[in-house]
């Protein structure tokens, strides 16, 4: 009788790292000497960008996925170029901090190709995303993709037969997917840090967290490895990572975006409601996603709130607003960083003509 071993956590660890490595193209590989060098020459790791990649690449990647998405439907860039852009990028923001799951450019540069000969047939781009790169966090689920969850567990099961809903109308509206993002395993954790990847660490600062559940998406945002990326969030998991990287993120109301195609660590748990979310470099980002997402009309395939994005811009210009502050809770008194930029926002929003009360 033949008695099979199982592998042991590190060793499907150690595969699953080393198939991720492998995705790197050899030109974009680091050269392991080198990385030792320029990790250890600086904790602020933002600051090794302009010496690995190009003054053109940094230019495309520097540009937000609102104005990226306006250039490439006016065919001033090309898909692909954008596409080679990132996918380096991204590639540069792995070695350096750690932050992508799942790796998958050669389907992007094609996508990408496929993209611009459509724009040059018909003279129109297939969307209002047409060739904007989107990272997407780890589990969520992408077609032909495995979603860990940070779960060496998960790293046996079948590639996904199906992409989320939310990767469906990305997809449908033009975007180019490339990678997956780190998140912690049983993604309810402020830091991103699982045996199956291992830790993802702050660009600004190499010897921080990035925050988590979305710490992946945070940390590549912030290294500009993505113009726009899929979250999630329950007590967090968008908004601790936007502020750990200084990045943007938005946490929908439950209900509010469409939920289905995702591993999780406890499914039918109905208590503890998450939602999905957009990380990006502005507020303008957030709002493009949010505006995408809900003119598919996702309620009409999954059960959600029936109700279109309903920009908040102009009703901010028409009305005065009264907006409450809680200080503290007379319980636990927050630092002083804290008080002092709620007590700057609320300055902010006075100036703006609205009232703030404590």
């Amino acid at each position: 009788m033949t008695v099979t071993i199982p592998a042991s956590w590190q060793d499907v660890a150690e595969r699953v790292q080393k198939d991720r490595a492998a995705a790197i193209p050899p030109k974009w590989v680091i050269p392991p000497a080198k990385l030792d060098e320029m990790k250890r020459s600086t904790r602020r790791i933002l600051d090794l960008l302009p010496s690995l990649l190009s003054h053109h690449e940094l230019q495309i990647t520097d540009l937000e996925a609102t104005t990226l998405a306006s250039r490439l439907a006016d065919g001033k860039l090309s898909c692909l170029q954008v596409a080679e852009a990132y996918c380096h990028q991204a590639a540069v923001a792995q070695q350096l901090s750690n932050c992508l799951s799942d790796i998958f450019f050669a389907d992007a540069l094609e996508r990408a190709r496929e993209l611009d000969r459509i724009r040059e047939e018909t003279g129109k781009p297939v969307g209002p995303l047409h060739g904007v790169p989107v990272s997407i966090k780890d589990h969520i689920d992408v077609e032909g993709r495995r979603s860990f969850a940070g779960f060496i567990c998960n790293a046996s099961q079948p590639v996904k037969g199906s992409d989320a809903l939310v990767v469906e109308i990305l997809r449908k509206a033009g975007a180019v997917l490339y990678a997956k993002t780190t998140n912690p395993q049983t993604l309810m954790v402020l830091e991103t840090v699982s045996n199956l990847h291992g830790r993802t660490v702050n660009p600004w600062n190499s010897s921080l967290g990035c925050g988590g559940s979305s710490g992946g998406e945070g940390a590549l945002l912030a290294l500009h490895g993505s113009a726009l990326g899929v979250g999630s969030d329950i007590g967090g998991s968008v908004r601790v990572p936007a502020a750990f990287n200084g990045v943007y993120a938005f946490k929908p109301s439950s209900g509010r975006l469409p939920s289905s195609g995702f591993e999780c660590t406890m499914s039918g748990f109905e208590s503890v409601a998450g939602t999905f979310g957009p990380l990006g470099r502005s507020v303008e980002d957030l709002d493009l996603f949010m505006r995408v997402v809900l003119a598919d009309e996702p309620w009409l395939r999954e059960p959600m709130l029936a109700m279109p994005w309903r920009s908040q811009t102009e009703l901010l210009r028409r009305e005065k607003l009264r907006i409450g502050f809680m200080a503290w809770d007379g319980v636990v008194m927050p630092h002083p960083y804290i008080t002092r930029v709620l007590a700057d926002v609320r300055a902010k929003l006075e100036r703006a003509g609205h009232e703030g009360n404590y």
